[in-house]
């Protein structure tokens, strides 16, 4: 009789199973259940996390600023001091640039209010014109939304909103300022979790590591493709170009679905001031300008910077809108690295799962052998192994 040889992940996998008697699906429903209870208190919490992450974010992305200053012999308390006057500098560059983009916009409206009601009345018409139905007969919920009346509330609302920026900028720069200030330490905490919990610091290392590649390169490549932007803007002559090349530069944070964010407004308003011809223009010149920048400079330049499929990044940009808000849609990517850093690259037993998430799975072991040696592997081994005995010795108590 023969017997077919068994892989060790399903020795391993058997060998648990008849541990704890307990089937696979049963486990995966438990995680299911504890990752919605999870989502649902980091729901109730979002106006806190979600500042808080970006802070943590933003801080590893400047951090090779810091180290570098250290190499060149500048205090590290000074070092820490210059770091975080450069984030807060880009975070208000930033914030104002939006600020003046948004009154800019709403200063320039107006003009338009009249012109914007008859293509209002003309999309009406032909609706009514040709489904044969009447504009009575229109739903309010199918049409209301274009209403010149809504937008502008809607303008208003989000400037309105504007005020509230501020306590949520005062926590931001609270927590960037101690987390720099505490990063002057971390080397020696790095150094512990690699003797203690190898696996642990491995995935934290990784997480770093894709989030720094991930601002880098979204910030680089988003100037780029927003300076290529205003000036075709001017080159068409659609009013308010820099607007539109700042908000081209924000959207491009979001993944999958930020440059269409980026472009539906500068279309309207060729629209608007021009004509149809116009805002054809504009869409396709927006949707060739990102393709060539993400889909064949980006990769053959910096090739795959996170390590996250399509599909992943696209359900996280859904599933972090739901819990954090319109933060989420910007965080969806490093939120996601952090989630598949602690609860499944840090430890050998999830680890497979990563499988689904990444683009090329063959590099998701070799990151894992080059942070850890074979000795401080073997420990975490023997360690797994002692918890395990403890852990049986409890349950049979």
């Amino acid at each position: 009789m023969t017997h077919t040889p068994q892989s060790a992940e399903s020795m391993q996998d058997s060998a648990v199973q008849h541990k704890s008697g307990w089937p696979f699906g049963l486990f995966f429903l438990l995680g299911v259940a504890a990752l919605v209870v999870s989502f649902a208190g980091l729901k109730t919490m979002a106006s806190v996390i979600g500042p808080t992450f970006l802070a943590l974010s933003l801080v590893i992305a400047v951090r090779p600023i810091r180290e570098w200053l250290v190499k060149k012999r500048v205090p590290t308390f000074l070092a820490a001091m210059i770091t975080l006057l450069v984030l807060i500098g880009l975070l208000v560059a930033l914030i104002g640039s939006l600020t003046y983009s948004v009154f800019a916009l709403v200063e320039i409206l107006p003009q338009y209010s009249q012109k914007f009601q008859s293509l209002y009345e003309q999309s009406l018409g032909w609706v009514t014109s040709t489904f044969g139905i009447s504009q009575n007969q229109i739903s309010n919920q199918s049409m209301s939304f274009l209403e010149p009346a809504k937008i502008m509330n809607w303008l208003t609302a989000f400037l309105n909103g504007l005020s509230a920026t501020g306590s949520g900028f005062f926590l931001l720069v609270m927590v960037m300022a101690f987390l720099v200030v505490d990063s002057a330490i971390i080397s020696g905490r790095g150094a512990y979790l690699r003797n203690h919990r190898p696996h642990l610091a491995s995935a934290l290392a990784d997480f770093q590591h894709r989030t720094n590649r991930y601002w880098v390169v979204n910030t680089v490549f988003g100037l780029i493709v927003a300076v290529i932007n205003v000036v075709a803007l001017m080159i068409l002559g659609v009013p308010l170009a820099i607007v539109w090349g700042i908000f081209s530069f924000v959207t491009n944070y979001i993944p999958n679905i930020g440059f269409v964010l980026g472009m539906i407004p500068p279309a309207l308003v060729a629209l608007l001031d021009g004509d149809v011809t116009t805002m054809i223009w504009v869409i396709v010149l927006f949707s060739v300008i990102n393709f060539t920048m993400q889909q064949i400079v980006q990769p053959k330049i910096t090739g795959d910077a996170v390590g996250l499929n399509t599909t992943v990044t696209f359900l996280s940009l859904i599933i972090w809108s739901m819990i954090i808000g319109p933060l989420g849609a910007i965080l969806a990517v490093p939120l996601t690295l952090f989630f598949k850093a602690i609860v499944l690259d840090s430890d050998p037993r999830t680890h497979w799962i990563s499988v689904f998430f990444t683009t090329n799975f063959a590099k998701v072991n070799p990151a894992e052998e080059k942070t850890i040696s074979s000795k401080e592997f073997e420990r975490a081994k023997k360690e797994e192994k002692m918890a395990e005995k403890e852990q049986e010795v409890e349950t049979s108590k």
